[in-house]
């Protein structure tokens, strides 16, 4: 619900998270560059270009489906 995607989720609008984890200093002012796991945000990156292409290519739009506990 804090999450920048809420108010999509709310209006039953599809989204996407991606994220490499998160740790202790995640969103503090501790938090700094030195942090960033690259290997996996490369990976994330890969990811979402890909998908991204996919969902732009797509006839349909894409069908929101809610979360199950």
């Amino acid at each position: 619900a804090r999450s920048d995607q809420a108010p999509f989720l709310e209006r039953k609008i599809p989204i996407a998270l991606f994220s490499t984890g998160f740790h202790p200093d995640y969103h503090q002012p501790s938090d700094e560059a030195a942090k960033i796991r690259f290997e996996s945000l490369t990976k994330i990156a890969r990811t979402v270009l890909l998908a991204a292409v996919d969902a732009a290519n797509r006839v349909e739009r894409p069908r929101f489906t809610p979360r199950t506990p």
